[in-house]
Order: C-alpha cells, then structure tokens, then sequence
C-alpha cells in the first residue's frame, strides 16, 4: 500500500480548537487595524475558510469586515460546489439544499481582474484577503505581500503547510527579509499559524486506515524526509513493514524494500533545510536539533 506521509509525526488539532485559534488569531488582527492576508489553495481550503468566516461572523465571533476573494481560480471552483453539494458535510449539504450559500460571508467581494486587485491596496482599514496560492510560491498573494508584509499593523495567517524552501517557509522560519517579485521586502507583519484546515491525514488518520487494511506492506511518498523515517517506527510497533520510495528512483512495490525501511543514498541531501508544519510550536532542524519559534509567530 501506497500512502501520503505529509503529517505522519504528529497528531492534527480537534477543531473546535482550530475554531478558537483562528477567532483568536482574526480579533487579534483586527485590533492591529491593517490588511489580514490569507494565503490559501484555490480547491478546498478557500472554501473552508470562506465556511469558517461565515459561521464565526453570523455568530459574532469575530467582527465583520471585507473579505475579499482575489483569486479566479478559487471563485470558479467553489461554484462547482453548489452541484455536488450531496457530498459535502452536513453542514453545508443542508444549507445549500436550503437555498443558503455556505461559502459567501455577507461581506464577500469577488475579484476578477488585476486591476481590481491591486485596488485592495488602496483600501482604508481592516480586511481580508484570500489569496493564492497556499505556500506563497506564485499568484496574487505575492503582490499583497509586496505591499503589506513589511507593515507592522499587517496580520498575515497561514493555514497550509509551508515548505522549507518555499516563500511561506523562510517567512515562518524567522527570515528578517524575503525576496518578492524581483525586491526584497522586510518582514514586519505579525504571523499567526493555524494547523487544523490541513486536510492531509494525521498520524492517528493513517493509523486508523492502514489498521482497517489488513497488515499491507507500507510504501511513504509524499513528506519530508525525517517524517517518514520518524514514521516507520510507528509502523513497526503496529507490526507492518514500512519502507520510504525512493527520490527519482524505480522501486518494485512487490518486493522486500530495504534495511531499515531507508533507501540509502537515494532521498535527498542527509542535511536538509529546517521543516515547518502549521500548528507546531517548534522548527526541527537535523543540524541543530529543536529551535523555538522566533517570537513573533
């Protein structure tokens, strides 16, 4: 069996957690009176957060303020919501199924084109953009960055995971300075880290499937390289193999896999760069060990 591993070491927030967080993290931001930026994936993870803004301000729960959706992608997407709303959640399932729009806080703006995007940065007061994409790399997050982050009053909230070498990764690593659209621009903003929209499994979600599996021999793809070896001890505890696939390499999946379940020589560089997870409370860096967090996260 083939599984993902991205959050293999550890374990998600329950949500009402979450929910408390991101309301903590959303008044926090408004009391500091500039632009609240949301980097965010364009299938899911906007529409959960457009859910989750909805259902904390018809409760009051955090302020009304604008919201605006920069991203043509994530707009069109959430559109084809509305016809599978059969395989959504309770929640909104029935609200849709009531003629309600789930996704649109009653202070929604949709914006299209890239004219109406850079106007955000003239508006006066607090807001919040959703933006793509989710890691920063690309998109019109970059162009909000450009003109926010070295703001002190600025909130920026990260709700996916952050990889090392990404822009979102060396912002949450602590970096003074990032370089955005050919210019290096200050980080000043106030960071706040939301782990629990990951909709990645778990440790305990991975457990909980492999378990309903049988015993299948466990082939990891898809995470960091000292997570999936963290995770094969857990495997072996649960008396299932576990082998990590190889980086660029052909692997037979029938066959034995390897000593130790770690392909030799064939991940990536043994000292890699400092990894982040949303909601975790410290950076892990092979060379170093456990760093806290800078104290502006």
């Amino acid at each position: 069996m083939v599984i993902e591993s991205t959050y293999a070491n550890r374990t998600h927030r329950a949500w009402p957690d979450t929910l408390a967080e991101f309301s903590a993290a959303l008044r926090d931001s408004v009391r500091q009176g500039g632009k609240i930026l949301i980097p965010s994936f364009a299938i899911e993870r906007t529409q959960t957060i457009l859910h989750t803004l909805k259902t904390l301000m018809d409760a009051g729960e955090v302020p009304r303020m604008p919201v605006f959706l920069d991203s043509p992608m994530a707009a069109r997407a959430t559109h084809e919501y509305f016809e599978f709303g059969d395989e959504l959640i309770p929640e909104v399932r029935d609200a849709l199924q009531a003629g309600e729009d789930p996704f649109r806080p009653n202070t929604l703006h949709v914006v299209n084109t890239s004219a109406e995007s850079q106007r955000i940065n003239r508006y006066d007061g607090p807001a919040i953009i959703l933006a793509g994409n989710g890691m920063m790399t690309g998109g019109r997050i970059q162009h909000h960055l450009k003109h926010h982050l070295w703001k002190p009053g600025t909130s920026l909230i990260i709700v996916s995971y952050q990889s090392p070498g990404s822009l979102g990764g060396r912002i949450v690593a602590g970096a003074d300075t990032v370089r955005i659209m050919g210019e290096e621009v200050a980080v000043r903003a106030q960071v706040h880290t939301i782990g629990g929209f990951s909709a990645h499994a778990d440790q305990d979600d991975l457990l909980a499937f492999l378990q309903s599996a049988g015993q299948p021999h466990v082939w990891l793809v898809h995470g960091e390289d000292e997570v999936m070896a963290a995770f094969l001890p857990v495997l072996a505890a649960q008396g299932l193999k576990g082998d990590i696939v190889p980086d660029r390499q052909p692997v037979d999946l029938l066959g034995p896999g390897f000593p130790n379940g770690t392909p030799r020589g064939s991940r990536r560089s043994p000292t890699p760069a400092a990894t982040w997870w949303p909601g975790a409370s410290r950076l892990e860096d092979p060379r170093t060990g456990p760093s806290q967090y800078p104290s502006w996260l």
